[in-house]
């Protein structure tokens, strides 16, 4: 249920920004596909509302809006030569991504030592020894007797 109510508001959301766009590039997606999300958009609970002022990451909508958005776009508006575009923009970023990764998380410089610090910590053990009690009653003698 909970699904079916995020899924509506993305479809909200993403609906709002569609009619902000220019009804040339808005025929470009398929009749069937708008018609899916108005369906989509009965289930939500959210009043969407575009800063026409702003980009449309600025945009106070959710990341799933986003990237439905991008999909949007990417599949029905761009032509051949802006996809391909778009495509090696991507894998550049996925590139950067994996090799940040590979940095961070490189098996060789886990266990580097210049990098770990090292903490050293001495316990020494310390003997208790605990009182008799025939030794204990004798001091208790010797105090009551120095009185």
């Amino acid at each position: 249920m909970e699904e079916m109510k995020q899924i509506g508001n993305v479809s909200a959301e993403v609906l709002e920004v569609l009619n902000n766009f220019d009804k040339d590039l808005i025929k470009k997606i398929p009749k069937s596909f708008i018609e899916q999300l108005k369906k989509f958009a009965i289930d939500s609970d959210c009043i969407p509302k575009i800063d026409m002022d702003k980009e449309l990451i600025e945009q106070n909508i959710t990341e799933e809006s986003k990237d439905l958005i991008s999909l949007i776009y990417y599949s029905y508006i761009l032509n051949s030569t802006e996809k391909h575009n778009m495509e090696k923009i991507w894998n550049d970023n996925e590139k950067n991504y994996q090799k940040k990764l590979k940095e961070k998380y490189n098996v060789s410089n886990i266990f580097n030592k210049d990098k770990c610090v090292e903490k050293t910590n001495t316990v020494e053990l310390i003997e208790l020894q605990k009182e008799k009690w025939y030794s204990k009653l004798l001091k208790f003698i010797k105090k009551i007797i120095k009185k």
